[in-house]
């Protein structure tokens, strides 16, 4: 459990800026700079190499300080990579471990400054999560991107982030099922735990502010192997047990009681 003393006001705007500074100078070099007029132009693989740069370069000036177990299946075959979801710090997470890959985020995010640019540019898929047909829609999207395009998908079956894990819905799991795509699983863990999670009332500027004040942010990832979807909810609820076990030991490792317990503590 995290406690120690935070960041200047100073240092908290001076980082925010090179960040803001960076994004959108990767972007500019993506788009304007080549040329291109539209998200959708551009090459994922091209862009690979300056996904994973960008993603540790967040990581780093956010004081995220990584531990992965375990490792991405490396193979040229789509996978369908899920875990639990906590934080937008989770993105550059994940590309940071798997850069040839795309998203299904909720739809306001496409409106946010730069960020939402951003995910465009990885191929985001955006969703209302309230409505029956976007969800329908997702999946159709989900199967094209692992099928016809050969993309890597990652998931967040919760539907929503915050410390405590939801159970998870099994919609992307009976995509796998039906193309014989692999899925595998990822357990997500950050200390402080409740100020790295993006829930309820926060909002994004104050959130990020806030966090920036910390000087080191653990951060765990935690790989499980491969798997074939042979019963949809089933294999759903193997895979979401095991990722909720490994996060509550993690939290547990880091002198937390449990995933609740943290949820209520801003050290």
């Amino acid at each position: 459990m995290m406690r120690s003393t935070k960041r200047s006001s100073l240092e908290r705007i001076q980082t925010c800026s090179e960040m803001i500074a960076k994004t959108t100078y990767e972007l500019a070099s993506l788009l304007w700079f080549k040329g291109l007029k539209h998200p959708s132009e551009l090459d994922p693989i091209g862009i690979s190499k300056r996904t994973v740069d960008w993603s540790v370069d967040m990581l780093a000036r956010m004081n995220c300080k990584l531990e992965v177990t375990g490792a991405p299946v490396q193979t040229d075959r789509p996978t369908l990579f899920v875990s639990n979801h906590i934080s937008y710090l989770d993105i550059p997470l994940w590309l940071s471990q798997v850069p040839k890959t795309s998203f299904v985020s909720k739809k306001s995010v496409r409106y946010w400054p730069i960020i939402g640019l951003g995910a465009e540019i990885v191929g985001t898929t955006f969703v209302s999560r309230d409505s029956k047909d976007s969800r329908q829609a997702t999946t159709y999207a989900i199967g094209r991107t692992l099928t016809e395009q050969n993309r890597s998908v990652v998931i967040f079956p919760e539907g929503t982030s915050g410390t405590v894990m939801r159970p998870w819905k099994f919609g992307s799991f009976a995509v796998a099922q039906k193309y014989n795509i692999p899925v595998q699983a990822a357990r997500l863990a950050y200390d402080p735990a409740r100020p790295a999670a993006y829930q309820d009332d926060d909002t994004f500027a104050a959130h990020v502010y806030n966090l920036l004040g910390y000087p080191e942010i653990k951060v765990s990832m935690e790989f499980h192997e491969p798997v074939m979807i042979q019963d949809v909810r089933a294999d759903t609820e193997k895979l979401y047990q095991w990722c909720h076990a490994s996060y509550e030991k993690k939290l547990k490792d880091w002198g937390y009681e449990s995933s609740k317990q943290a949820n209520t503590l801003w050290p």
